[in-house]
């Protein structure tokens, strides 16, 4: 789960770090212009396409995949028949942890997560990353003026509103949309260990 983690903020740091990707002597003849000094390049050449699509695409994978450790963590902690590793999913031990353990502190939190609207968004753009691998995404450069010979300073990447639609009217930004679902998650599953080594602790205490 760490490593899934982990590499999720790999990911999302390679993707912040997009102001030192260079573009080339050019590259802004490929750009069109939008509103005042602000361009949006049609086919930007560095990083290639494949690059930041790779990144966005196992960013959403490897988040998701935090998930699916934990509910593999719950299932062998909360129950004395465990399911098999290959049936396990979150959303699986969730459902039973509301069965078996309906008043359970852990429970309430991990029911907590599911109906979270950031869990929602990330589960949505997992299944097109993982099923499709091509969130659509755009480049934002900004230029000291407006001239095809200088270079171009990249702002941020922004995603599509949703993984249903093309559009880009939400700004959602890197930094403003992926950043916080590194944070809720990073959150959430700190605070299931909590109430995990909690009532670990005070097994016979854990409400039924």
């Amino acid at each position: 789960m760490i490593t899934k983690l982990r590499y999720a903020e790999k990911h999302l740091h390679a993707l912040l770090s997009i102001n030192k990707w260079v573009f080339p002597t050019g590259s802004s003849s490929n750009a069109t212009a939008t509103s005042g000094n602000t361009i949006t390049p049609t086919s930007p050449a560095i990083p290639p396409e494949t690059e930041v699509t790779g990144e966005l695409a196992d960013f959403f994978i490897d988040l998701k995949s935090s998930f699916e450790m934990l509910g593999q963590v719950t299932n062998l902690v909360y129950f004395d028949q465990p399911l098999n590793e290959a049936d396990v999913s979150f959303f699986i031990i969730v459902g039973l942890m509301k069965i078996r353990k309906p008043h359970g502190a852990l429970t309430a939190h991990l029911y907590s997560i599911l109906d979270a609207q950031w869990f929602k968004d990330l589960g949505d753009f997992r299944e097109r990353a993982y099923h499709q691998r091509d969130i659509l995404w755009e480049i934002f450069m900004k230029h000291s003026n407006v001239q095809a010979t200088v270079y171009p300073q990249v702002l941020e990447i922004s995603i599509q509103d949703n993984p249903n639609s093309p559009t880009f009217t939400q700004n959602r930004t890197v930094k403003n949309f992926c950043l916080p679902l590194l944070l809720s998650s990073l959150s959430a599953i700190d605070k299931s260990f909590e109430i995990i080594d909690r009532e670990v602790k005070n097994a016979d205490k854990i409400p039924v």
